[in-house]
């Protein structure tokens, strides 16, 4: 992670202005079976490398029988960023250039939810 990065959970309790950046993908149903996996290896491994990247996590959905539970997407991303500004600065980042250069070909739907502290 960023010198500033952490797996403290105190993280999130801290300073106002932080950004949790959270995407849900859909992929395509030809996309390589390990892409998924691919996903969560890269974003594990090369987002934390970004600047203003204090936490991330990636991973399946859980299976839910709940009514209310979306479970019906590949994988999920969340990113809590040190401001809003450190995300804009990410959108160009080389690091996600790289991914979705090469996962974007594979995604059905992609949604954001982006919620400020």
């Amino acid at each position: 992670m960023s010198p500033s990065a952490s797996n403290d959970p105190q993280v999130f309790s801290r300073g106002a202005g932080r950004l949790l950046h959270s995407v849900v993908f859909r992929l395509k149903g030809d996309a390589p079976t390990d892409t998924a996996e691919q996903m969560i290896e890269f974003y594990r491994t090369e987002v934390p490398k970004a600047p203003g990247v204090l936490w991330v996590f990636a991973g399946p959905p859980r299976p839910s029988d709940r009514d209310v539970v979306d479970d019906g997407f590949t994988l999920s991303t969340a990113t809590l960023f040190e401001s809003s500004e450190a995300e804009v600065v990410w959108q160009d980042h080389p690091i996600h250039q790289v991914f979705i250069e090469r996962f974007a070909p594979w995604f059905d739907s992609v949604i954001v939810y982006d919620v400020t502290q």
